[in-house]
């Protein structure tokens, strides 16, 4: 029987510790371990008990996009906490992460492995039928990114990132884009790689772009508490903002001003600062510190990209 069965870990120190995986996938069943709020590396544990509950559902909706789940399979939650007084807290965290589909739930008060903890997750899901996703393999090589599972896009940066510090690929970005596009004639500036598909002009928009979508999501992460964090089509704003059409001058100069400007304010961010969460439209709760990464390795997609697209227009 243990040949039907797949596992996945998380990267909790706990897991080999104790010689227990994340979640693992029988058939059709999917079951969540008991998750608590484990910060990413170099990350501070959130201090209250709304953020905790978001970084527990985040780990464990991670655990069932890699088993082939969605977070509308969820059959039962289980949530221990610590304070009966956190209910309320936990409870709108939990709306949030599950509300689209309710689970049946159960809410524990008890003790914790770790006195820091306010509350530890558990998660079960059953997939419909025998037609349901399959589980994702792990990143290989991949040019793009935009139209993958929220999970597997996210999985894909961050292994693209490795351990590159994520503030060094930030400040090596308008070097690096200025360098590959100004040494090109406007003729091949304006080719795009393919039909469909961007041209190094558009490309370099895109990121300008990007950069002040960005630079507002940071300030509403580490200025309000649990924003909302809406999505945009790129694909939709690179038609409507005339991409093709842009000044490559004005594209670089505008994306180095925001970009420093940016940097400024995560420089200075503290772990506490890297800890403060958003709720993202697609994605869900996703802290400073995890967007940060995203957006170091979504930088080195793009200068992948350009170096794809000046080949394919030599």
């Amino acid at each position: 029987m243990s040949d039907d069965i797949q596992r996945v870990h998380s990267g909790s120190p706990f897991e080999p510790r104790f010689g227990f995986c994340r979640a693992l996938r029988r058939g059709q069943r999917l079951e969540i371990a008991g998750t608590a709020p484990i910060p990413r590396p170099g990350e501070a544990l959130a201090s209250d008990a709304y953020r905790q509950m978001l970084r527990c559902g985040e780990i464990a909706v991670e655990a069932l996009h890699r088993l082939g789940g969605k977070v509308e399979h969820v059959v039962r939650t289980r949530m221990f906490i610590t304070d009966p007084a956190d209910a309320d807290a936990i409870g709108r965290a939990h709306q949030e992460l599950f509300g689209a589909a309710p689970p049946v739930a159960t809410m524990v008060v008890t003790r914790l492995l770790d006195p820091t903890w306010k509350i530890e997750l558990e998660v079960e899901a059953e997939l419909p039928d025998a037609s349901a996703t399959a589980p994702q393999s792990a990143a290989g090589t991949f040019s793009n990114l935009a139209g993958t599972d929220p999970s597997e896009y996210v999985r894909n940066l961050l292994a693209l990132l490795g351990d590159r510090d994520p503030l060094t690929v930030l400040a090596e970005m308008p070097d690096a884009i200025e360098a590959a596009s100004r040494g090109m004639d406007p003729e091949r500036l304006r080719r795009p790689e393919k039909p469909g598909k961007w041209s190094v002009l558009e490309v370099v928009a895109h990121l300008a772009d990007s950069e002040i979508a960005l630079g507002w999501r940071f300030r509403h992460m580490l200025g309000d508490r649990d924003p909302q964090i809406a999505g945009y089509d790129q694909d939709a704003w690179a038609q409507r903002f005339r991409y093709a059409d842009a000044d490559l001058e004005t594209s670089l100069a505008l994306f180095r001003a925001v970009r420093t400007s940016n940097l400024r304010i995560l420089r200075a961010a503290t772990p506490e600062d890297l800890a403060r969460v958003g709720v993202h439209a697609e994605r869900g709760p996703e802290s400073v510190g995890q967007l940060l990464k995203l957006v170091a390795a979504h930088d080195l997609v793009h200068r992948r990209q350009i170096a794809r697209i000046q080949a394919a227009v030599a």
